[in-house]
């Protein structure tokens, strides 16, 4: 790890691999989004379950995660080094351009107010 990076990287926690199932059975996804929308809450189509059927075996390798999360700080320092070494970071939307991205996002509407630029400087932690 760069040691840029280093010195603001978080604890990293083993969690063991193993075998576990996925997936839902028939019925079960679609009736607890039911129930979301009979609450007065809206329900995303994914949650209708469809794209998880049938439930299945899957195996994970054991592997590291942080042990908090990831503070903006510690992002904008990892974006910042991506810069220093000529490389840009790749966006959710699949390019390097913030703009295209953006436009994306202000056609979005939310329930909370967000940034619709990326961010560039952080000075909390």
């Amino acid at each position: 790890m760069p040691p840029q990076l280093a010195a603001i990287a978080s604890q990293l926690v083993p969690v063991e691999g193993g075998t576990f199932t996925i997936g839902d059975v028939p019925g079960r996804g679609r009736a607890s989004s039911t129930r979301v929308r009979r609450s007065g809450r809206r329900v995303s189509d994914q949650l209708d379950a469809d794209d998880s059927l049938p439930a299945h075996d899957v195996t994970v390798d054991s592997f590291l995660i942080e042990a908090t999360e990831v503070t903006y700080a510690q992002y904008v320092a990892f974006l910042n080094y991506l810069r220093s070494q000529g490389r840009d970071h790749r966006n959710g939307c699949g390019t390097t351009v913030p703009q295209r991205c953006t436009d994306t996002f202000k056609k979005t509407p939310t329930r909370t107010s967000r940034p619709t630029r990326p961010i560039t400087s952080s000075t909390s932690t």
